[in-house]
Formats: structure tokens, C-alpha cells, sequence
């Protein structure tokens, strides 16, 4: 091909797929997260329903509406609106009718704006700088400098969570969905075949690569396709309730060790680590948060050392990359509890575990009771980690006929001392603080008996037709097929003895579950995909199916994690704490109530410890006449 023309095509392709993709882009709101804006206004009741909220970009009203009564002596009222918009938005107004302007905005206490977790906070002194327009009657107060963060590329947006932000969502959902991007995927595909001599060059050119730095570049891509949705929004949202009893209470670096043993829903080991964390990096938010941010990155390489020894590079690629995406995983990274530590665990263990399948020693042993020492020590669910494996030893060395009782009493010996490490939490409860670990039952438990009913059949069907299934050429050797049944037995048999338990005291709950579990089923799906790929007419169907599973996985819940599991914006600790500590700082003359009686929370978030209540008003004396 003539080097002009080559050159001309090469210019019109990436012009075709770099405008086709922006256009999509910037029309597909369903990748865009826009941050919520909520407005309080304090001001005298006189006044309360003179301000409006205006919108000019979308020329709209937004009413406000009280949100407080504070009686009848009461002077004040907080009155409130908020919105989700569907663009993003680059300023707003305040309007005031124009014959009552003065008196009004000499009638606001305060204006307080959050956009995300962010405050923005005025006081009568701030607000009588805003910038003032007339028309129609009224005074339109403009509201200055309210930026979620202040961008590169999108200039004046009020509710932008960042360049980096809508970047890495734009990708994902590229990838993930090429129906949307379909113009743009063709003059990409064009430009491959422009080129195709030269990739394949340079394909040839990294297959003649030693192999530990092909497994190093895999490892290093993996970490890094990781990373970016994790680190991404980490702190976006204030931690729940939960979180904050993390690093408040149990977590507290600076307060007596018993506290690790405080938490009834949670052995200590996590706090412990949680507490060393704090007193290595600070105690903050960004740091506790980071932690579970670091152990989520590394469940991905993790998980592709456990698969690798069985069924190679492409599937322990693909199992890990499945797990990079997922956004279970990129929102229990968000979160500061020891969910994620158990997603970083489960290979970790298992890969220990397989060890001792083959040959029992002194230094698997160790190793395996320490690692699983640590996650039953970090949540209750690890218990039944434990368990479905010991219950695996037994039905494997069964199976293969190769069951001694001596490597058998070995495995039990381990533990044996694994029951033994969570010893001292059970008895603290018991004891010294009279907690029996009851809990509510799940509303749901015929749902759920309807899934026990199914994974039994299921588990029933893979025994007995286990010959069957050794002998479909899938696998090349029985080690593979073993390893296939434990990838699907692991949290079938989790489920199973939770649904068991639950009869006794309450086990079952999807959360709890889904962290011991999920690593397997990501396994499972690449297992699927391997299969097919040996399959004559599947194998071609098998970027289809990871296509499936990617964009399942990624959008599944959450959405890349961008909110907590459990928080999910709906506890705003950090914000209130900001609002009580700036209003306080408005008014030196008054005192500002708590949040709540945990005044660490306040300390946590680097504000000063206040008062619990605000003394009461003086009563009023009616002298008769």
C-alpha cells in the first residue's frame, strides 16, 4: 500500500474512532456519576420561604422545605432541598424576591452546601459578598467557587468527581459494552488491519521473551488494572457506622488493646492490624481506608499464583482479572472491615492447602495454621473456611484412595490449634462481657432453603457423575478435575454449613458470605471459559463469554465500588462533623451540640470535642398581672 494513503487511512481512523467514541460518550449517562448537591439554609422563620434554589442551566426552581421546628420560641428554621442531576451542572442561584432582599439575607444564619461528602459553608458575613443580579423582581445570589474538584479538562463543573474519575469509567464501559461503541470499534478494527504485519511482529517479537518476565509484565498489568478503580473514590463517601467503630473503638491505636476484643460480630485480629496501620500512617480516614485499599490490589496477584500451577497463565490471568474488575471486591476494598482481608485470604490459604493435599510438613503445617488462624481471628465466616476445607481433605484422599491416617491426624493436629486460636475471643464474650452470639434471624430462610436444596442436587449430580466427567477430555489430568471440584465445592459447601448452622444460630447472610466465596465462583467462570476454549465449536465463543462475565462483573451492585456496600451515602459522619465544627467557629458565642456520645469520632476526624447537649433554654416566667 502506498505510504500516503496508508497515512491518510491511519489519520481517518483514529479521527472516526476518537469522535464516534466521545460522541457516544458524552450522550451515555450511565457511566456519568454526577454528586448529589444538598442545601441547607438556616434562617429566621419570617423569611424561611422567600429563598428558592435556580438552576440556570436547566432553568428550574428547586423549592425548599423545612427540616426542623424548634418550637414555638424558636426563631430559626433550617430549611433543605437537594438534586441528582441528569448533567453536570456549573453554577446555581439563591433567589430572593426584590422588595424583601435586604431583610432576608440579613435573616440567613448560615448556608451550608454539600456537593458529594464535600461542605461548603457560609456565614451572614460570606453570604453578603456573593455576587447580586436583577431581573424579573427578584435578586439572584450566586453561589461562588463550588467545586467538588477542580478539573483539567471539564472547567466549571460544579458536581465532577474528577478527570481521572470519568477517564477510567469511560474505558471500563468501553471494553465492556462494544454494542455502545460500535462505529468507534470498527475504525479500531480497520486500523488493526492497517497494521496487522507489525503486530504481528511485535506479538512474535514478546513470545520470545524469557518467561519470568512475561509472568512479571502479567503480574504488574494485573496490579495495576487493580489499583485504579480502588484507589479511585476511596474516600469519597464518609465510613458508615461500622467503619467508624473500626477505627474509633476497636482500631483505636491510642487506646488499651482489650478494646480489639470489644466488637460482638468481629474476632480481634483485623482491629489488631487496623491499630499498627493507624500508628504506622496516622490516624485518619485516608489511611485506615488505604489498608483495605493495599490488601484488595493484592488479592489479584494472589489469586493468579493459586491458579497458575493448574490450568496455566491465560486462566490465572483471566481469574485474576475477573477479580480486578469485580465490583464486590473494588467495594469491599472501600471499606474499612475485614471483608476484603477475608477476598485476600482465600486463595492465599488455598494455595497452602493444595500443598498439603500432596505432602503434609512441618512448614505447611505452620504456615497453614497461621494463615488460617488469622482469618478465623478476623471474622466468623472464616470459620466455615476452615471447615469446607478440612471437610474437602478428607472427601479427596477418599476419593483417590490414598487416605493414611497419619498425614490425616497431622491435618487435624492443624486444626485442632486453628480452633484453639479463636479460643480467647469466645471466652472473653462469654465471660467477661455475657455475649452469646445471638443475632437476628434472615427474613428469607425458605429462599434460602430453596438454594440448599439446589446446591445439594448439584453437588450430588457432580459425584456421581464424576467418571463421566474425568473422562470429557477437558482436563488433562485428574489433578486439573480435582482442582475444577474444589473451585465449585468451596462455596457450596460455605453456603451449605451456614444454612446448616442457621437452624441452631443465625448464620446466613449474602455479605458475609460473598468475601470467603467470591474468589471460587471467579475461578469457576474462568474454568467455563477454559473448558469452552477446548470445546471445537464453543472455543469461538469465548471472548464472547468473557465480554459477558467482565461487564456482569463490573456493573454487578455497586459499580465499581464508587460506594460503600454498606454506607451507600447513607451515613454522613465526616460531613456532619465538618458542619458542627464550622458552624461552631461561626458563632464563638454559643455551643454547638455532639454528633453523637462517641466525641473519638470527632478527634478521628480532626475536629474539637464539643459538649454532648446545649444547656437548655431559661424556662419563661409568666408573672400574673
Amino acid at each position: 500500500m502506498n505510504k500516503i494513503v496508508r497515512i491518510v487511512l491511519t489519520v481517518a481512523c483514529i479521527l472516526g474512532a476518537g469522535i464516534s467514541f466521545f460522541r457516544i460518550f458524552s450522550e451515555n449517562k450511565n457511566i456519568t456519576e454526577y454528586p448529589g448537591v444538598y442545601i441547607n439554609i438556616e434562617i429566621d422563620k419570617a423569611y424561611a420561604y422567600n429563598a428558592v434554589i435556580f438552576l440556570p442551566q436547566e432553568q428550574k426552581l428547586w423549592w425548599l422545605f423545612p427540616t426542623t421546628d424548634y418550637g414555638r420560641s424558636a426563631k430559626n428554621i433550617v430549611m433543605y432541598t437537594s438534586f441528582y442531576p441528569l448533567r453536570y451542572v456549573r453554577d446555581f442561584y439563591i433567589r430572593i424576591p426584590e422588595y424583601q432582599a435586604a431583610e432576608t439575607i440579613n435573616a440567613i444564619d448560615n448556608i451550608s452546601i454539600f456537593i458529594g461528602n464535600k461542605l461548603f459553608y457560609f456565614s451572614p458575613q460570606d453570604i453578603k459578598h456573593w455576587e447580586e443580579e436583577k431581573r424579573d423582581g427578584h435578586i439572584f445570589l450566586k453561589a461562588p467557587n463550588l467545586y467538588y474538584i477542580q478539573s483539567r479538562v471539564l472547567k466549571n463543573r460544579i458536581n465532577y468527581y474528577g478527570d481521572f474519575d470519568l477517564a477510567l469509567k469511560g474505558i471500563f464501559d468501553f471494553l465492556f459494552h462494544p454494542g455502545r461503541y460500535a462505529p468507534a470499534y470498527l475504525f479500531i478494527f480497520l486500523l488493526l488491519y492497517l497494521y496487522r504485519k507489525y503486530i504481528q511482529l511485535a506479538w512474535r517479537t514478546l513470545s520470545g521473551r524469557p518467561e519470568r518476565i512475561k509472568n512479571a509484565a502479567c503480574l504488574v498489568f494485573l496490579i495495576l488494572i487493580a489499583f485504579m478503580p480502588r484507589i479511585n473514590g476511596y474516600v469519597r463517601h464518609s465510613g458508615w457506622s461500622d467503619e467508624i467503630y473500626s477505627a474509633t473503638i476497636a482500631g483505636h491505636p491510642f487506646k488499651p488493646l482489650i478494646q480489639t476484643f470489644t466488637d460482638f460480630g468481629n474476632p480481634p485480629f483485623y482491629f489488631m492490624l487496623l491499630r499498627f496501620w493507624f500508628k504506622l500512617f496516622g490516624w485518619s480516614e485516608e489511611a485506615g481506608t488505604m489498608l483495605s485499599v493495599i490488601i484488595g490490589t493484592l488479592a489479584v496477584p494472589a489469586l493468579y499464583v493459586f491458579v497458575k500451577p493448574f490450568f496455566g497463565k491465560k486462566t490465572a490471568f483471566l481469574s485474576a482479572f475477573f477479580l480486578s474488575i469485580c465490583s464486590f471486591a473494588i467495594s469491599y476494598s472501600h471499606e474499612m472491615r475485614a471483608y476484603i482481608l477475608k477476598i485476600f485470604l482465600s486463595p492465599v490459604i488455598a494455595f497452602v492447602f493444595w500443598r498439603m493435599l500432596d505432602k503434609i510438613s512441618l512448614r505447611n503445617s505452620i504456615v497453614y495454621v497461621v494463615l488460617s488462624a488469622i482469618i478465623v481471628n478476623s471474622h466468623y465466616y472464616g470459620i466455615l473456611f476452615v471447615i469446607s476445607n478440612f471437610i474437602f481433605y478428607i472427601l479427596y484422599h477418599s476419593f483417590s484412595d490414598s487416605f493414611k491416617i497419619k498425614p490425616f491426624l497431622q491435618f487435624l493436629l492443624a486444626n485442632i490449634f486453628i480452633a484453639v486460636s479463636v479460643l480467647p475471643f469466645f471466652l472473653y464474650q462469654v465471660f467477661v462481657r455475657n455475649y452469646y452470639f445471638d443475632r437476628a434471624r434472615t427474613g428469607d430462610f425458605t429462599e434460602l432453603a430453596v438454594i440448599f436444596i439446589v446446591i445439594a442436587l448439584f453437588s450430588f449430580f457432580a459425584l456421581y457423575f464424576r467418571t463421566r466427567i474425568a473422562q470429557s477430555g477437558f482436563f488433562t489430568n485428574k489433578r486439573q478435575l480435582a482442582f475444577c471440584l474444589y473451585t465449585v465445592f468451596m462455596p457450596c459447601a460455605i453456603f451449605v454449613l451456614a444454612f446448616i448452622i442457621s437452624f441452631v444460630k443465625p448464620m446466613i447472610s449474602f455479605h458475609y458470605i460473598m468475601p470467603a466465596s467470591l474468589v471460587f465462583l471467579l475461578i469457576a467462570f474462568s474454568l467455563f471459559v477454559y473448558i469452552c476454549g477446548r470445546h471445537p465449536k464453543l472455543k469461538y465463543f469465548c471472548a464472547l463469554f468473557i465480554w459477558t462475565f467482565s461487564g456482569a462483573l463490573s456493573e454487578t451492585g455497586y459499580g465499581f465500588g464508587s460506594d460503600s456496600l454498606h454506607g451507600d451515602k447513607r451515613d454522613a459522619y465526616k460531613e456532619a462533623r465538618e458542619y458542627i465544627a464550622m458552624d461552631a467557629a461561626a458563632h464563638p458565642g454559643y455551643i454547638s451540640a455532639m454528633l453523637d456520645n462517641a466525641p473519638d469520632i470527632a478527634a478521628y476526624y480532626g475536629y474539637t470535642d464539643m459538649p454532648d447537649l446545649s444547656p437548655p433554654p431559661p424556662p419563661i416566667i409568666n408573672n400574673p398581672p
